[in-house]
């Protein structure tokens, strides 16, 4: 059983790789601009049964109760006459300039195709080719482990340097559907009584998921011992001081200790010695030595360019940061792309026709100086998907929309009701956070109105 792919020969597909902030917009904006085209199809490959809202996971990993919530069907997605679009379950193991092979998720635990119909997405049943003539790369990059919902168990205890024992009984051995619901709120629940477990914590990593988790652990578990070791001076660095200032305070504030301008000894991560109480003792490269029960590391994060890097090669990739070349048109280019060109992307691409079919957008995407962030993939999925609609109209001579990053913008919580936002040059802080991070928003956004059950 599952979904078995057969192209009519006059459907013509755009294949979207990734349903997340920035490939699911994208196919949500291109299945309306195709709305009188019935012969074009959107295609969405996604590895998850349920839209992951990532930056609901840190909170989720250490407060228990809300873990549900950051999980969201795509039932909605397409609605009414775009019935004909898709949103496919399954892993991509290649793709080339026209096409993309998936194969089904690995470890599948009684997944019935009915289940995965009335979340809104099918599943493949063996592996299959799905030809197409454009495609939106939005496969996004690694997870941190302390919210990679798809590490292995015995790979999170490894990585948290947890010893205590498992709370869970027998959770961890229940053999569990990897991007499926179920799958991914367990390991939440897990990594919540892991630690809850933990009496002191070493935390690396000053961006906005470590102090994320810093400041929701040292606030729900006062009794922790809790450090954050930046390899900067100033936490996220990417943002004006001014956030760095506030996060600092409010650091202290939660009694945390925050070490700054200094790194880890990988060595001494990798081979650990314990101490008398049984704590990982590790050192940094000044000479600091800490000792802690757990190391969660929020750092690391790795573009997933390697079917792009198999399927077109190496050179659409920017060897020094390990992103998609594109032009302003978010087209991929074998062309550097260090700055904004300033000028329309139809006239830059007349000498690089090769990708001209296919996008990249969010955390893969070289995109100008772009700050990577939800909201950033999101305005990204935008222009690719009104630039195929146009060349989809308009032929190959169309003239292409030119992607400009707006100014910073984040908000970052920091402990369960204070969080500090920049909006452009605009920095300030406030308490009226709650406790689930208004993720009812993400629901409402993907189509769910009135009273709804967030535990589909």
């Amino acid at each position: 059983m599952g979904f078995s792919f057969s192209r009519a020969p006059a459907v013509k597909n755009v294949v979207v790789l990734g349903g997340s902030y920035g490939g699911l917009r994208a196919a949500r904006l291109l299945a309306e601009q195709l709305e009188g085209m019935p012969n074009y199809r959107v295609i969405v490959i996604e590895r998850n049964s349920h839209m992951n809202h990532l930056y609901a996971l840190p909170r989720f990993s250490v407060l228990p109760g809300h873990e549900y919530k950051a999980f969201i069907p795509y039932i909605h997605v397409f609605t009414g006459q775009q019935s004909r679009h898709l949103i496919v379950q399954a892993n991509v193991i290649s793709m080339t300039n026209h096409s993309v092979t998936i194969a089904p998720i690995g470890g599948q635990v009684d997944r019935r195709d009915d289940i995965l119909s009335s979340l809104g997405c099918v599943a493949t049943a063996d592996v299959q080719t799905i030809p197409f003539e454009y495609c939106i790369y939005a496969l996004g990059a690694s997870l941190p482990d302390p919210i990679n919902v798809w590490k292995p168990w015995k790979d999170v205890d490894a990585v948290q340097g947890a010893h205590k024992a498992d709370t869970s009984g027998s959770m961890s051995r229940i053999p569990l559907p990897l991007g499926s619901k179920i799958s991914a709120v367990r390991w939440l629940q897990h990594a919540q009584q892991q630690i809850s477990a933990l009496k002191s914590l070493i935390i690396v990593g000053g961006g906005a998921l470590g102090i994320q988790l810093t400041s929701d652990i040292a606030e729900l578990y006062p009794g922790h011992s809790v450090t954050l070791i930046h390899s900067r001076e100033q936490l996220m660095p990417l943002y004006d001081v001014e956030v760095h200032e506030e996060c600092l305070r409010r650091l202290k504030e939660l009694n945390v200790q925050v070490i700054l301008n200094d790194r880890l000894d990988l060595d001494s991560v990798k081979h650990p010695h314990n101490d008398e109480k049984g704590r990982h003792v590790v050192k940094t490269l000044k000479g600091h030595v800490f000792a802690a029960d757990a190391i969660l590391l929020c750092t690391g994060t790795v573009a997933n360019t390697r079917f792009i890097v198999d399927g077109l090669g190496q050179d659409v990739v920017n060897q020094q940061n390990g992103l998609i070349r594109v032009l302003p048109s978010l087209q991929v280019t074998r062309q550097p792309s260090t700055a904004h060109l300033g000028t329309n992307s139809s006239a830059t691409l007349a000498g690089d026709m090769s990708f001209g079919n296919i996008f990249a957008v969010g955390d893969v995407a070289d995109a100008f100086g772009a700050i990577k962030a939800g909201h950033t993939a999101y305005y990204q999925g935008e222009v690719a998907a009104r630039n195929i609609f146009k060349l989809i109209k308009d032929g190959p001579s169309a003239t292409l929309e030119d992607y400009v990053h707006g100014p910073p913008a984040i908000k970052v919580s920091l402990g369960r009701r204070h969080y500090v936002v920049q909006e452009g040059e605009k920095v300030y802080a406030k308490d009226d956070g709650v406790d689930d991070l208004h993720v009812g928003v993400m629901w409402t956004s993907l189509g769910f109105t009135g009273e709804f059950d967030m535990h589909q």
